[in-house]
């Protein structure tokens, strides 16, 4: 998976991938919207689109990031895409808590508690002894 594609895409764009209404308005902000195909597995559809090499952003809905959880971590200290997981209502995914470490991760500041030192975070972002 990581290191299979080329970013060499000087306009970046911003993709969404979810279900049907899942992120509705989107394409008014100019945001691409690909819908779930049903046929074909999650974690395949996610792939492709990160392999494009068109897209530095892509939304997902709770629902493809825990279909594909495995796609979705091999990407995660990428800086190109950002994968950013949108919550939902009926999902008991953290996406709150995922969206502050990228945050951290990227600016070595936790917007809502305040500064953390590099030397106080584990690898996946998170806190050590705290």
């Amino acid at each position: 998976m990581e290191g299979n594609y080329v970013f060499n895409n000087e306009d970046y764009e911003i993709a969404h991938l979810g279900e049907a209404g899942s992120f509705a308005g989107a394409a008014a902000l100019g945001i691409n919207v690909f819908t779930l195909d049903p046929e074909e597995e999650t974690s395949k559809q996610l792939e492709d689109l990160i392999l494009t090499g068109k897209y530095a952003i892509i939304y997902i809905s709770a629902k493809v990031a825990s279909e594909a959880k495995e796609v979705v971590d091999a990407y995660a200290d990428e800086f190109i895409p950002a994968i950013i997981t949108l919550p939902s209502a009926d999902s008991d995914i953290d996406t709150l808590g995922s969206l502050r470490n990228m945050v951290i991760k990227a600016i070595g500041v936790d917007l809502v508690s305040g500064y953390i030192e590099e030397e106080d975070m584990d690898k996946t972002g998170e806190e050590n002894g705290k």
